[in-house]
C-alpha cells in the first residue's frame, strides 16, 4: 500500500469498525470508498478488508463464503488485522450453524494470531467468543473461565469503552445465571450503574427476572409462578435481541410447561416464535422443538402415550451427555492446539536463533562465521583445482567517507554494497560481510577464467551507482583480490592468497581486481 492510501485506508477502517454490525449511511459511504481505493490501487490488502466488511450484511451462508474469500486475500497480502477478524467472524458464524468444531478451529486461529500481534488488541474479543461457544453447548463452567479471562484482559487496558465493559459483564451475568451461581449474579447485577445508559440494562433486568424464577420455582404458588413468567415474557417482548432472550426463554419455557399454566406457556411460545422468525440462528431449534413437544403432549395431544414424558426426560439426559462429550472434545482440541503453538513458537525461536548465528544483523547477508564454515564445507567436498574461486572485496577509502561525511553515510554505503552482492545469493555462490568494509564472494563452480573476470568487472562497474558527495570521489570503488583454488581443502589458505591479491590491487592504485 502506498503511504497516502494507507492513511486513507486506516480512516475508513475506523469508521467501519465502530459498532461493527450496525450499517448506516456513513458506513455504506465508507465501504464504497474502500472499494474505490482497492480498485484504484489494485491492492489485495485493501480488497481483503472490503470483502470482510461487505460480507457482514449478507445472510449467514453467503457471509461465510465472502468472509473466506476475504481471508484468502488477507493471508496472501499479509493483512493480519483482517485475518484475525475473518477467523473470528467465521468462528461466530459456524457456532450459529451449530458446527462447533469448525467454530473452535477458526477461533483458535484468530486467538493465536491476536496474541502474536498484540497491537491489534483483539485477543480479549476472541476469548469472549470462545466463552460464548461453550454457552451454546451448555458447558457454563468453561464458558465462565474464558469470558472472565476476556474481561480481565480488557479491564487491564488503559482506554476502555463502557459499551464493551457492559457487553462482557452481561455475558458473565448470563453464564453465572445458567450455572446457578446466584451469588455471582447478585454481585455483577449490583454494578448496575454500568448498564444505565445502554440497552444492556433491559437484558440484565430479564436475566434478574429469569434468576428469580429459577431460584424460587419450587417456592412460588402456581399463580405466583405464572405472574413471574408473564413478567419475564413482557420484558423480553420489548427487547430487540435474539440470542440472549432465546437462551433464557428456553430455560423458562421448560419450567413453564412443567409447573405453570397453558396461557403463560402460549404467551411465551408466541414471543419465542416471533423472535425466531427474525433470526437465521438455528442453534436453539432442536431444544426449542423438544420443549414444544412436551407442551403439545401436555396441552394438545392428551391421548399420546403416557411414557412420552419419561422419553423426553431421558432424551434430555442423553442430549446433555452428548453435549458434555462434545465440550470435552473441544477442550482437548484447545490443549492440542496450545501444544502445537508452543512447538511452533519453539521452532520459530530456533529459526531466529539460527538466523542470528548466520546473518550479519546490519547488512542482512551472511556473517564471517557462516561464510568461513560454508566455504570450508564446500572445499572439503569439492576440492577440484580451478573450480572454486574466492573474491575478497574492500571498499576503497571507506575511512575517508566516514570521517568526512559521517557514519550514517558510511552505513548507507555498506547497505548499498550488500545490495550489489545480494544478487549473487544463489545456489552457485556464497556472499557475506567478513567484517567492517570487507566482503566475501565465493563461486562454488566457476566455468572458466573468463567468467571470473566478467563478474569482477561487473562488480567494479556496479559501484558507480553508489554515490558520495565528496568532490573528487563521486562514487565508491572496490579493490578486489581473487584466489582460484589450487586444491586447497580449507578456507584459511585460500583466503590468505585472496587477501594477498587484494593487497596487490590496492598497491596498484585501487578500483581494480587481481587474480592469483
Amino acid at each position: 500500500m502506498k503511504f497516502q492510501s494507507e492513511k486513507e485506508y486506516n480512516e475508513i477502517i475506523k469508521i467501519l469498525d465502530f459498532q461493527l454490525l450496525e450499517m448506516d449511511d456513513k458506513k455504506i459511504a465508507a465501504l464504497n470508498h474502500l472499494k474505490e481505493l482497492a480498485e484504484k490501487n489494485n491492492d489485495s490488502y485493501i480488497y481483503a478488508a472490503y470483502y470482510f466488511y461487505h460480507a457482514l450484511s449478507y445472510p449467514i451462508d453467503e457471509r461465510i463464503e465472502i468472509t473466506e474469500k476475504s481471508l484468502r486475500l488477507a493471508e496472501t497480502s499479509g493483512n493480519v488485522y483482517i485475518q484475525v477478524k475473518s477467523y473470528n467472524c467465521l468462528g461466530i458464524d459456524y457456532s450459529e450453524k451449530a458446527d462447533y468444531i469448525k467454530s473452535l478451529q477458526n477461533y483458535l486461529k484468530a486467538y493465536y494470531l491476536a496474541t502474536k500481534y498484540e497491537e491489534y488488541d483483539l485477543d480479549w474479543v476472541v476469548l469472549n467468543n470462545i466463552g460464548n461457544l461453550f454457552v451454546w453447548i451448555e458447558d457454563y463452567e468453561s464458558g465462565v473461565s474464558f469470558i472472565e479471562s476476556a474481561y480481565n484482559k480488557y479491564m487491564s487496558k488503559k482506554d476502555k469503552e463502557p459499551l464493551m465493559v457492559m457487553q462482557l459483564m452481561i455475558n458473565l451475568i448470563e453464564l453465572h445465571s445458567f450455572a446457578h451461581h446466584f451469588d455471582k449474579v447478585d454481585y455483577w447485577t449490583s454494578l448496575e450503574d454500568n448498564f444505565f445508559e445502554y440497552e444492556g440494562k433491559e437484558i440484565v433486568e430479564c436475566m434478574i427476572q429469569m434468576n428469580t424464577i429459577v431460584k424460587k420455582q419450587d417456592v412460588f404458588t402456581t399463580d405466583e409462578l405464572v405472574n413471574e413468567i408473564e413478567r419475564f415474557t413482557n420484558k423480553c417482548e420489548s427487547i430487540d435481541d435474539f440470542i440472549y432472550i432465546f437462551r433464557m426463554a428456553i430455560k423458562i419455557l421448560e419450567i413453564a410447561v412443567e409447573k405453570a399454566d397453558e396461557k403463560a406457556c402460549r404467551h411465551l411460545i408466541k414471543m419465542m416464535h416471533e423472535k425466531r422468525n427474525k433470526s437465521e440462528i438455528a442453534t436453539f431449534d432442536l431444544e426449542f422443538d423438544s420443549v414444544l413437544c412436551l407442551f403439545d403432549f401436555k396441552y394438545e395431544n392428551k391421548t399420546v402415550d403416557e411414557n412420552f414424558s419419561n422419553y423426553y426426560r431421558n432424551s434430555k439426559k442423553a442430549f446433555m451427555m452428548l453435549r458434555n462429550t462434545y465440550s470435552k472434545s473441544l477442550l482437548v482440541q484447545i490443549e492440542l492446539e496450545e501444544e502445537k503453538e508452543t512447538h511452533k513458537d519453539t521452532a520459530e525461536e530456533k529459526i531466529l536463533l539460527q538466523k542470528k548465528l548466520e546473518i550479519d544483523p546490519f547488512t542482512e547477508i551472511y556473517n564471517k562465521i557462516y561464510v568461513e564454515n560454508k566455504i570450508s564445507e564446500d572445499l572439503l567436498k569439492n576440492s577440484k583445482a580451478g573450480h572454486q574461486v574466492l573474491f575478497v572485496i574492500d571498499i576503497d577509502y571507506f575511512k575517508r567517507v566516514n570521517d568526512e561525511l559521517g557514519h550514517d553515510v558510511g552505513d548507507s554505503i555498506l547497505l548499498g554494497v550488500a545490495d550489489v552482492l545480494r544478487k549473487y545469493k544463489q545456489e552457485n555462490y556464497i556472499v557475506g560481510r567478513y567484517g567492517g568494509d570487507e566482503f566475501i564472494l565465493y563461486i562454488k563452480n566457476a566455468e572458466s577464467n573468463g567468467m571470473v573476470k566478467e563478474i569482477a568487472n561487473k562488480l567494479l562497474k556496479e559501484t558507480k551507482a553508489i554515490k558520495t558527495s565528496i568532490v573528487d570521489m563521486p562514487h565508491i570503488t572496490f579493490s578486489i583480490g581473487i584466489a582460484v583454488n589450487n586444491g586447497e581443502q580449507k578456507f584459511d589458505p585460500l583466503f590468505k592468497r585472496a587477501d594477498e591479491a587484494l593487497y596487490q590491487s590496492k598497491k596498484n592504485g585501487r578500483n581494480q581486481f587481481t587474480i592469483v
